[in-house]
């Protein structure tokens, strides 16, 4: 039996048809595929030269300045000094607080009078109760781990009016900018010396740096020397310095409740930690009482507050603040040497009668 086909049945294919669809096809897939190359390209490419810029700036760091990580030199300087430590568990007694404790007492004699192995004063410039207790939390309570901390107070450091509040530099800081932002901030310190350097880098300031090959460094001597600095006869009783301190820090005086309440629950999660606290009202002289707007009125509400307070926590307070005459300041803030002598053996005998 035979089949008849219709021929007529069948398209012929057109092969110019099929062309122009699969070029169609090929053109339309083209610009996707294209267009993510470009862009995973362009993704290696800056990753690349990121690390490449990092790798030469590495290279160069040991002929830049050392950048600021605090919000003062001095505090820089302790923290690359606490760092250096070598042998930080040795550390069995802090003192803290502002310059006016810096200036005040003496760790070394404080050390020998107790009989206490490596004492230390972290005391920084400025450093208002939220600033000392970042500052103890943040970073050195996480280098060393004392038995003792003695913690020095004026009026001043809870002044929440002073006009510049030194948290607010503090918090800037890149070693202590609170928050998440403040943790990947410090990450990238770590891993990156763009980063690291970027204040520098900024301002150009390296370009000299590398000329010299000589960079000046935080800290060139032994770690213990910030750390456990002698006393020394600094400032003076200079009118202009009275007016100036009296504008700027005492200003429209106030015990801030809020920075109570911060010393408060400091004194607290030290004494949960396990360590001994000593708070120390520092004394003060004539001339510092008289410049708050209220003279003695307003330092006796301070001396009340505070000592009410940290009564209430069970930790131990010395109030010195009328124990040494308006001879023994160099200034109306600091303590000289001869004053600082004495209250540093004063503070080692009671202290002593403490139990420490």
């Amino acid at each position: 039996m035979s089949t008849c086909i219709n021929k007529s049945a069948f398209t012929p294919v057109d092969n110019a048809n099929i062309s122009a669809v699969e070029v169609s096809h090929s053109v339309s897939e083209k610009p996707g595929k294209s267009g993510l190359k470009i862009v995973l390209q362009f993704v290696i490419g800056m990753a690349l030269s990121l690390v490449a810029i990092d790798q030469a700036v590495a290279f160069a760091e040991p002929h830049i300045n050392e950048p600021r990580r605090f919000y003062h030199a001095r505090v820089d300087t302790l923290a690359v000094a606490l760092e250096d430590l070598p042998e930080p568990d040795k550390v069995d007694a802090l003192l803290v607080g502002t310059s006016v404790v810096e200036r005040g007492l003496d760790a070394k004699t404080l050390g020998a009078e107790l009989d206490l192995e490596l004492p230390v004063n972290v005391s920084t410039p400025g450093g208002q109760i939220p600033v000392a207790s970042q500052w103890l939390e943040q970073k050195v309570l996480t280098e060393v781990d004392p038995d003792l901390i003695v913690w020095g107070v004026t009026s001043i450091d809870f002044n929440e009016n002073r006009l510049e509040p030194t948290i607010d530099s503090s918090d800037e800081a890149r070693g202590t900018k609170p928050g998440f932002i403040g943790e990947a901030d410090r990450l990238l310190w770590e891993v990156s010396s763009v980063s690291r350097l970027r204040s520098r880098l900024q301002l150009f300031r390296f370009t000299d740096e590398l000329r010299t090959g000589e960079p000046t460094s935080i800290l060139n001597q032994n770690p213990l020397s910030p750390l456990q600095n002698s006393l020394a006869n600094r400032g003076e009783k200079n009118p202009s310095v009275v007016e100036r301190v009296t504008r700027e820090v005492v200003n429209d005086y106030e015990t801030s409740p809020n920075y109570v309440n911060i010393m408060a629950d400091t004194l607290s999660d030290l004494r949960s930690q396990g360590r001994n606290v000593v708070v120390v009202l520092m004394p003060v002289e004539s001339t510092y009482v008289e410049v708050h707007p209220n003279g003695a009125a307003d330092y006796a509400d301070f001396r009340s507050i505070v000592t009410e307070r940290v009564a209430s926590l069970d930790v131990p307070l010395l109030d010195y603040s009328f124990a040494l005459d308006d001879g023994d300041f160099a200034d109306f803030t600091h303590l000289n040497v001869e004053g600082g002598t004495k209250l540093t053996n004063r503070l080692a005998d009671d202290l002593a009668e403490l139990g420490f």
